[in-house]
């Protein structure tokens, strides 16, 4: 508890600085797709995180927050355009709805669970009911999580909107995916209607769960995010990478706008490459951003730039997959990135190239900056 104190005593004053109120404006006119000073470039501080498995997080909430505070704390300290980046879910990872329809949950070492399903066969899928918000036992966990932060910290930090996986990504995990593709083939009016179940339950569970939080930042977890209603987020990586553009017109797109429209608007998340999709996203009634994992080993700069640029704002981040032979996320940029990059005015949001300490860090930024802002 004395750390979270010490965290928190140097946070607060962070939260009222002229750079937060810049790195804020910034983010917002990418999202609005208006001219910007400087595309805002953010930097995240990973040698903080790691201190707690993703089990001793979820069994313990001060555990939870403590981990959550040094990241805050170092990402704030390096000076970029990060804003407060806090969601006390993400220990359960991609199993929160699974749960709360029956799934079982393994957790896998260090790493957040995973779901079991429960549905194998087409014929148990209209005996399916839709649950109740309450039904969930890792959301009631959350819930204990964000209470118990909030009693420690009041309201005074802003906490992200929650990492909601996308229908379809969900129904893959509570229905068995060799049964689930068959059925989209020979029984469509069943996958439709087990689809439909999912993506009312997710949007009854992230209606309440935006009541638990005093100040949510949008988009959500996956993307840079700011205090006003810009909708929500979702992370659409199996039907954005798995699907054909046919099968997901058919069974992913109705469900992604119906969450759009339930939050006036959304922002895609996809780890892969899914340059074939993009047609079908930009579909979506008031899509505001997607997030790449941009480089030749994941998600190929074109089409990606061309077909995007202009029509939502680009999260453009990387890892060490789409790095491909590039040695470092800074050789990833220099090389392949920013020439792509540079074709932006409006709409453009970029991850620093990282580095091994703070120090590094810093560095790589102000490289970073010196890139972009000078075109």
């Amino acid at each position: 508890m004395e750390l979270v104190k010490q965290l928190l005593a140097e946070i607060k004053p962070k939260l009222d600085s002229p750079r937060l109120a810049e790195a804020y404006e910034r983010l917002r006119n990418a999202y609005a797709l208006r001219q910007n000073d400087h595309h805002p470039i953010v930097q995240f501080d990973w040698t903080h995180w790691g201190r707690y498995t993703s089990l001793e997080m979820a069994k313990d909430p001060a555990k939870n927050l403590e981990q959550h505070l040094l990241y805050l704390k170092g990402s704030l300290d390096l000076g970029t355009d990060y804003t407060p980046m806090m969601d006390l879910s993400e220990p359960w990872g991609t199993a929160i709805v699974p749960d709360a329809f029956g799934c079982g949950t393994r957790w896998m070492g260090d790493e957040p669970p995973w779901s079991y399903p429960i549905i194998t066969d087409v014929s148990q899928v209209f005996s399916i009911r839709k649950p109740r918000v309450s039904d969930g036992c890792i959301i009631q966990e959350i819930k204990r999580h964000i209470d118990y932060a909030k009693s420690v910290m009041g309201g005074s930090i802003p906490m992200l909107v929650v990492d909601m996986q996308s229908p379809f990504s969900v129904a893959c995990q509570i229905w068995e995916w060799e049964s689930l593709m068959t059925a989209c083939c020979s029984s469509p009016q069943a996958a439709h209607h087990f689809l439909r179940i999912v993506t009312e339950f997710s949007i009854e569970f992230l209606q309440e769960y935006l009541t638990w939080l005093e100040n949510p930042l949008f988009p959500g977890r996956n993307f840079p995010s700011i205090p006003e209603n810009i909708g929500i987020n979702i992370a659409d990586d199996t039907a954005a990478i798995m699907l054909s553009p046919e099968q997901y017109e058919e069974f992913a797109l109705p469900y992604n706008i119906m969450v759009s429209q339930a939050f006036g608007g959304l922002s895609i998340h996809s780890c892969g490459n899914y340059n074939h999709q993009l047609d079908n996203l930009l579909k979506i009634p008031n899509l505001k951003a997607i997030q790449c994992h941009v480089g030749p080993g994941e998600m190929p700069a074109e089409p990606l730039v061309g077909k995007i640029n202009g029509k939502a704002t680009l999260w453009c981040d990387w890892n060490n997959l789409s790095c491909g032979s590039y040695a470092s996320g800074k050789e990833l940029q220099q090389e392949y990135t920013i020439p792509y990059l540079r074709r932006f005015k409006t709409g453009l949001i970029v991850q620093g190239p990282g580095g091994a300490n703070p120090r590094e860090l810093v560095e790589n930024y102000i490289w970073l900056r010196n890139q972009l802002w000078t075109c």
